[in-house]
This record gives structure tokens, sequence and C-alpha cells, in this order.
């Protein structure tokens, strides 16, 4: 691994929040807000290396000032037109420009750091989100439902509200980080309430139609009532006027 890496400000390298750090990252003993890749390279002890104009840049500015106009030129010039026959190129051409252009290093020696274990490397080559664990020891990533499991297979017990940090590897692949510890992720389906059976409800009686030749129907509709007398009270007295 090399131990320096030299690059613009671009996004990809260096978070646009600036200074402005979470509790979170403050915690981590952060300085400064990290992108996907400085966490990577942070982890692998990669020193990150700003530049601040393209001149302070200049080897690279100069390899893409070649790759962009020299070998251009020379494509031109060796009637090149298809894919196939620039790749059976490049070559030579490589062979031609490093023959002119390399510079002997003052110490031969490799400045380079060695790599961790692979394990350990497909962990760090990942992109990490957040998630909070559920009382039921879960967690919810890309419309799923997932459960921490160890080297045993057993399923790992979460606090609720805890924060877990999911892994997404180069072979798409997951994983999980949960209190300083790398677990396995499996889908989860969780059992749907079963809800109390409401009691039968007796059917309900339909209204009664009378017969066409119901006594009812035999009487006119137009028909009306006659006045019937009132009732007389024998109990009472009579009187002259009554």
């Amino acid at each position: 691994m090399p131990r320096s890496l030299y690059s613009d400000r671009h996004t990809i390298f260096f978070s646009p929040k600036g200074d402005r750090l979470s509790i979170e990252e403050e915690l981590a003993g952060q300085t400064a807000p990290l992108t996907q890749f400085g966490r990577a390279i942070s982890e692998l002890g990669i020193n990150h290396i700003k530049a601040r104009s393209p001149q302070a840049k200049g080897r690279i500015e100069r390899l893409w000032g070649t790759l962009q106009g020299r070998l251009m030129i020379e494509l031109r010039l060796a009637g090149i037109s298809t894919l196939e026959a620039a790749n059976a190129f490049l070559p030579g051409f490589r062979e031609r420009f490093n023959r002119r252009f390399t510079v002997a290093p003052a110490d031969p020696a490799p400045a380079y750091a060695p790599c961790p274990p692979p394990a350990r490397l497909k962990q760090i080559l990942s992109t990490r989100e957040d998630r909070k664990a559920s009382r039921g020891s879960s967690i919810s990533y890309l419309g799923r439902t997932y459960q921490l499991v160890d080297t045993k297979g057993a399923v790992v017990p979460l606090q609720p509200r805890s924060t877990v940090e999911v892994l997404t590897h180069l072979d798409g692949s997951f994983s999980a980080l949960y209190g300083g510890n790398y677990f396995a992720l499996q889908e989860f389906t969780p059992a749907l309430p079963v809800r109390a059976e409401e009691p039968k409800k007796a059917p309900a009686s339909k209204a009664h139609t009378p017969a066409p030749d119901h006594p009812w129907r035999r009487i006119p509709i137009n028909q009306t009532k006659k006045a019937m007398p009132l009732p007389v009270d024998n109990s009472l007295p009579l009187t002259q006027e009554g």
C-alpha cells in the first residue's frame, strides 16, 4: 500500500461539510468529516494530502497531458481508428515512452507499506451506513429486515435504538459492525400479529313481504277512514244543559 496519497479536493476524497463534525465523529476522535473513500484510506493508515491547485500535482497533470495530447497524435500518425488496434498499440507506446522519459529514483527501495490480510481488507474496502436497532434485535436495510449472526450461527441481541453499521462489500455482500465486532447478516421475516377472531354475527333477518292475496292487500289505497263516535261516560251526572 502507498504510505501517502496526493489528490485534489473532489468530494469523493474530502467531505464538503468542512470541519462540521457530528457528535459520533467527535467521540471517535476525528478532526474532519470523512467520505467513504477517506474513511477507507484512514483505516489503511494512508496519509491523505490535499492539493490546493492543479500545479501542485505536477507529475499527474503532466501524465494527463501525455495521455490526452501526445498519445492521441501518435494514434493518428499510426492510422489507428479502432479500439482493438489502439489496445495492440499501447504496449509498444508505453515501452518507448518510459525509455525516453523515466527517471531512476534516488532510493530504489519500494516505499510501500504491507497490505492487511484479505479478510481485513474486505472489511475496510466497503461502504458503510448506520441503522438503528429495533426492539426485536433486527435492523432494516434496503427495504428488508436483517438480524446479526455470530460465527456460531446464533442471533446477536441488540440494544433497542442502538447504532449498527451495515457494510456493503465490493462483491455486493453485506455484513455488520456492532460494538466493535463484525457479524454476518441474515434476512429475517417478522411474524405478522395474529388478529383475534371476531364473534360470528347472526344473519340479519330479511323483511317479510306479504303475499299477493294477503288481507292487507285487499284494502283499497284511497279508502278513507270513517269517523268513529266518542265513547260516552255514564258515570257523569246529567244537567239541563247536558
